[in-house]
């Protein structure tokens, strides 16, 4: 049996359609657009790895930007409800970690145990394996998230 190889991959989107996706979403639900949304929004996009509240609300203080945390949570909400945002649940925090979603066609990571790491990456056989599942149980897959949980080996 060969093996099959996985790419590691970066959640890359053009900042504009972001924001755009971000605006259709507040607009469609009557909400305020903001400059605390808008700094969290950019402070969001420009992460490139996973992130948790703190390391946000800090993000956002460095540039100057003095959000509440109430504001944050609730901002987060509304970018998850949206589909910009994803949150995760590691086995060995309480508290989650976010990564933007926006643009990626792979929800799949590695957590890797003792490392707080999670690597996110790209396998071509889940498509095939999303479409067996629609046909089997005659449902639509509009999103799915895939997570291995994982120890280095000695």
């Amino acid at each position: 049996m060969g093996t099959k190889k996985m790419n590691i991959v970066e959640n890359n989107c053009d900042f504009e359609k972001y924001v755009q996706c971000f605006y259709a979403f507040l607009d469609a639900h009557k909400l305020n657009r903001s400059a605390e949304r808008n700094a969290i929004l950019r402070a969001v996009f420009d992460f490139n790895k996973h992130f948790t509240i703190e390391a946000l609300h800090s993000e956002l203080k460095s540039r100057k930007c003095f959000v509440s945390k109430s504001t944050l949570y609730l901002t987060i909400g509304l970018l998850m409800e949206a589909g910009l945002v994803f949150k995760h649940y590691l086995p060995s925090q309480t508290t989650p970690q976010y990564e933007k979603f926006y643009g990626s066609d792979a929800h799949n990571h590695i957590y890797i145990e003792g490392s707080e790491k999670m690597l996110e990456f790209s396998d071509k056989r889940m498509e095939g394996i999303k479409k067996e599942i629609e046909e089997k149980y005659n449902v639509e897959v509009v999103s799915h998230a895939f997570i291995l949980y994982c120890r280095k080996k000695n």
